[in-house]
């Protein structure tokens, strides 16, 4: 506790009343304050990591997860990082993998439209999304993506075999919907 002897107040220091205290009781204060500064500083540093590092983190993680085929876990760490920055357009394509393993069309195509908003040259998001257009019975809008495609990567062949197919495939009951 506090001492005040002569007009100094030390925090450290044994009072002067009462029993002093046996030297490993003193040993354990000074051992549990130091420990208390320590996790203090540590729990700092932690909570100030950039979030662009935090960001990383969701991201390498969800790839982990996506590697090992646990998809809705992956999400969860592809959320964290669009949490952290809406305008990633990789998180975005991400999920949106995920989410066409899983079979949700329309969740997919929602990602895979804001990932190319956010990165026009994704040429594979492009191919993907046209893909789901198609499905969704917009063949029209598939054909015009492609095109797109071709006139700025010609070298995607995926998009070739989008704008050769000349009918879409039955409608499912959750197709994309229209682009």
């Amino acid at each position: 506790g506090p001492s005040f002897g002569r007009g100094k107040i030390s925090l450290c220091a044994q009072p002067s009343w009462g029993p002093r205290l046996p030297p490993f009781m003193t040993f354990f204060r000074q051992f549990a304050r130091s420990l208390l500064l320590l996790l203090s500083v540590a729990a700092f540093l932690v909570s100030c990591s950039s979030p662009a590092a935090r960001k990383q983190k969701a991201m390498d993680r969800g790839n982990r997860e996506f590697a090992q085929g646990k998809y809705p876990e992956a999400m969860i760490y592809y959320g964290q990082a669009l949490q952290l920055d809406t305008h990633d357009a990789q998180a975005h394509y991400k999920l949106a993998q995920c989410q066409l393993k899983l079979g949700s069309w329309t969740a997919a195509f929602a990602e895979l439209s804001r990932a190319v908003e956010l990165q026009p040259d994704n040429w594979p998001a492009q191919v993907q999304l046209a893909e789901l257009t198609l499905r969704g019975g917009k063949p029209q809008n598939a054909k015009d993506r492609a095109l797109f495609i071709l006139r700025s990567d010609p070298k995607t062949v995926d998009a070739r075999m989008d704008l050769s197919t000349s009918a879409p495939p039955a409608r499912d009951s959750q197709a994309a919907p229209p682009g």
